[in-house]
């Protein structure tokens, strides 16, 4: 099953592999300078984390997952999905800060079907994150913003993804000053229809 901490866990210089869930903790969690591989789930938190200088790889379903998450960091990682569904999902009304992580995908006959960050809402859980200086590329959606969710979208590398970030229609998304692929910004059919990114 993997190592499951009911409160709190600190994890530095460790290799965890080949778990259901590699590390799942339920109040606190920290994992640094760590290589987190091919379980179905790579790390999981309900409640705050910090996750930095990691290396987290071939995960079955995500490699990060955060249920009713407060206050986490995930900098510095690199994240390559294969055969996953997803990099890291942000579920139930999870706060983070994403910054300076490179995602990708490795070897993924199916890529377009996944996505690298996922920000989905229950009913009354407001998820929101800052996503800030990342590469992510080979996605089928590089972000995917779920109603009501609040999500910064800026100065990221979002490029070689079927769709760079999509968003339930009622939500706005700052995602300005981002890299699309190509100096001529991201193609849209009215607002910029020479878009090449």
């Amino acid at each position: 099953k993997g190592i499951y901490i009911s409160e709190s866990g600190i994890f530095n210089h460790c290799v965890v592999e080949y778990a259901e869930t590699n590390i799942n903790a339920g109040v606190s969690l920290q994992v640094s300078n760590s290589h987190i591989k091919s379980g179905i789930n790579g790390i999981g938190s309900q409640g705050s984390a910090t996750i930095v200088n990691n290396t987290i790889a071939r995960h079955g379903f995500s490699a990060i997952t955060l249920n009713f998450a407060t206050a986490t960091i995930i900098s510095g990682n690199t994240i390559t999905v294969r055969y996953a569904h997803g990099a890291i999902h942000l579920n139930d009304g999870s706060q983070a800060e994403i910054t300076d992580n490179t995602f990708s995908v490795e070897m993924n006959p199916d890529a377009f079907g996944y996505w690298g960050i996922l920000c989905r809402d229950e009913p009354r859980a407001h998820t929101s994150a800052t996503i800030y200086g990342n590469e992510i590329t080979g996605f089928g959606t590089g972000i995917w913003v779920g109603e009501d969710s609040k999500v910064t979208i800026n100065y990221n590398k979002i490029f070689g993804n079927q769709w760079g970030v999509t968003s339930d229609c009622s939500v706005v998304v700052d995602a300005e000053n981002n890299w699309w692929g190509d100096a001529s910004g991201p193609y849209h059919p009215t607002e910029n229809p020479n878009g090449l990114g």
